[in-house]
């Protein structure tokens, strides 16, 4: 029996898997290496860059992942079949083979590093990319000496839901051999979730089959999705058929099975921003004081007295003016006054001068009054009202995105921001994040509670981002 190298990689949504704190790198190749060492460490490499993947769909940002499984699967196909062809040579150092086989291993591992450094990209690759690495690693498998044998990679999908309509490849499943032309390019046949897709519905293009799903297919894939449940994997059967003819026996016709989930559409989310604040206001509002008790002086026929008197005004008393006058006076020839504000301080002077003695020296009396002063100044008075923004609702698609101002209008001095999230549909939150800030222009940033997602405040702007694993 001829082994089959299954490298396409199996995903559950049941297991929420953290992301390594660094990522592997691509392992070193000198003529010390041995071939079974760097083999190991290549799978190693290839598990690191799945279980990334996998961090990445529960996160919500399927297609990433799900291309991070996919090279995982080149990966693993590439070594597998390595690993099968030089098997009895594992424990050799590169040094001991020859020039070519060299050039061979090298290549092995430059076709790794390409993967590393489009992964490292960081965004969804194009789909020309993609093709463009399958398309290297099978020139690299075709220049083995070994018999060639069906290998998948693994599947790439679109949004397998109904609204989206038709699409020539709603899954793409992507190997090695997938048709044999000693068997006129016969057609593998796909089943998903136990129904077999229709023939007229693939279509194979080297080593790429593109399968459109009927809509009533769609339908069924959609009804079995519970709108609270994270997006469920879709089961994918693939039977590749291929010619096996070994050295003095009859060519016999054989079948390798593969099995692969991939998820039926991606998820989607409701948004609903809730953000309210207080806004401070200040006006001058006018306050007034007086001279209490007012002054009293008394003078002399033919002398004058004066008094004075100093206001403490508050601390942020502005604009202050007053006024002083002299009342009640009695025996007074003349009299003089002043009210002046400085700064936060009211200054009252003011001055009587008495009659003096009548021609036969009598005094008719010592003159006396009192010196009154009252004014006015401003104070800031600060006003605070709490004022709320209209509900923000947004649907997306994961990962998730939102940029959106939070029309709170000016003059905030705090502010609270209140974010739920929910699969579309559900009425339970999924995860929730509160910012509250005294410093709106300041750049605030915030997790949400469950640690999916960040939010950044800054300048009445609200950008919510779904959490790199």
């Amino acid at each position: 029996m001829p082994r089959f190298l299954l490298a396409a990689l199996f995903l559950t949504i049941t297991c929420l898997l953290g992301a390594p704190a660094r990522a592997q790198a691509v392992p070193m190749l000198t003529g010390g290496t041995l071939i079974g060492v760097f083999f190991d460490q290549l799978r190693g490499f290839a598990a690191d860059l799945e279980k990334r993947g996998l961090a990445f769909i529960d996160r919500g940002d399927i297609a990433f992942g799900q291309q991070q499984i996919l090279f995982a699967g080149i990966i693993t196909g590439l070594v597998n079949q390595f690993a099968t062809e030089y098997a009895k040579a594992l424990d050799n150092t590169l040094s001991t083979f020859s020039v070519g086989e060299q050039a061979v291993f090298g290549d092995l591992r430059e076709q790794v590093a390409g993967i590393d450094a489009l992964i490292k990209g960081g965004n969804t690759i194009a789909e020309a990319r993609i093709y463009q690495m399958q398309s290297s690693a099978n020139q690299l498998l075709d220049r083995l000496p070994g018999p060639r044998y069906p290998i998948v990679y693994g599947i790439t999908a679109a949004d397998l839901s109904p609204e989206r309509g038709e699409n020539p490849s709603d899954i793409t499943i992507i190997g090695f051999h997938l048709s044999d032309p000693r068997l006129d390019r016969k057609p593998p046949v796909v089943t998903i979730d136990g129904e077999t897709v229709p023939l007229p519905g693939l279509s194979l293009l080297e080593d790429r089959l593109g399968v459109q799903l009927p809509a009533p297919m769609k339908a069924k894939l959609a009804g079995a999705q519970s709108a609270c449940a994270p997006r469920r994997t879709v089961s994918v059967e693939v039977s590749v058929f291929y010619l096996d003819k070994r050295l003095l026996r009859r060519p016999v016709e054989k079948t390798a099975g593969f099995h692969v989930n991939v998820y039926s559409s991606p998820d989607r989310y409701d948004v609903v921003i809730m953000a309210s604040g207080t806004r401070s206001t200040t006006s001058l509002e006018d306050r007034s004081f007086k001279l209490e008790p007012p002054l009293y002086a008394q003078a002399n026929c033919g002398h004058n007295k004066s008094v004075s008197a100093q206001i403490a005004l508050p601390a942020n008393a502005q604009e202050g003016m007053c006024r002083a006058e002299w009342r009640d006076m009695n025996h007074v020839v003349d009299r003089a006054q002043d009210c002046r504000v400085g700064g936060t301080v009211a200054t009252i002077s003011g001055t009587i001068y008495a009659r003096d003695r009548n021609r036969a020296g009598n005094c008719p009396g010592n003159a006396n009054g009192y010196l009154y002063a009252s004014g006015t100044y401003k104070v800031p008075v600060e006003t605070r009202t709490s004022v709320v923004a209209p509900r923000k609702k947004f649907n997306v698609r994961a990962p998730l995105e939102i940029k959106t101002g939070l029309d709170l209008g000016p003059a905030l001095v705090n502010t609270t921001i209140d974010v739920i999230l929910s699969r579309r549909g559900c009425q339970e939150p999924l995860d929730r994040m509160r910012i509250e800030t005294n410093v709106v222009a300041a750049r605030t940033e915030q997790s949400s509670e469950g640690g999916g997602f960040v939010g950044v405040l800054q300048n009445s702007q609200l950008r919510l981002v779904e959490k790199a694993p």
